[in-house]
């Protein structure tokens, strides 16, 4: 029995299933709705986090993908009283978002409703964390070009060198 595997990140599924996944190249939903734009329709098993970004599974109903959804973990935004006392807003710092999530948490351990009137600079991973990020009034410094946290640090790093 051959099934196709797409998962994001793809890494976790390979070595859960222990079979090779799909890569797609946007480790996010907007990658998974480009690689699944090239695939037969077939029935689909969605995990998901209780609250999923909406967008995949958007995506499959409007192109008719017959699919069950199943939330299987939940997404904690957390306190970190470290953070608030180490954050400095100063212009010389570069604050990493890897996930929309991470926005939330900076913001709940910074003790902030938003990023405006910040001297620091916001990074993102990727299109759905910028989005974040100006939905809660920042501006986004820099957003990577792949959605990968490894070259995402690598570029960043020569950048400010």
């Amino acid at each position: 029995d051959h099934r196709d595997l797409h998962s994001v990140p793809t890494r976790r599924s390979s070595d859960l299933f222990n079979r090779p996944a799909a890569q797609p190249i946007e480790q996010n939903a907007v990658g998974l709705t480009r690689t699944f734009a090239t695939l037969a329709k077939r029935p689909v098993v969605l995990f998901t986090a209780e609250q999923p970004r909406p967008e995949f599974p958007a995506w499959l109903v409007r192109n008719g993908w017959e699919f069950e959804q199943f939330p299987v973990y939940r997404t904690e935004i957390l306190d970190n009283p470290d953070l608030k006392k180490r954050f400095a807003n100063q212009d010389q710092e570069y604050v990493v978002f890897t996930s929309p999530s991470t926005v939330k948490g900076f913001l709940k351990s910074s003790g902030r409703e938003n990023l405006s009137g910040l001297q620091a600079h916001w990074i993102s991973i990727g299109p759905s964390t910028s989005a974040e990020i100006e939905a809660r009034n920042g501006r986004v410094y820099w957003e990577a070009d792949s959605p990968e946290v490894q070259q995402l640090l690598l570029k960043l790093i020569k950048e400010l060198s």
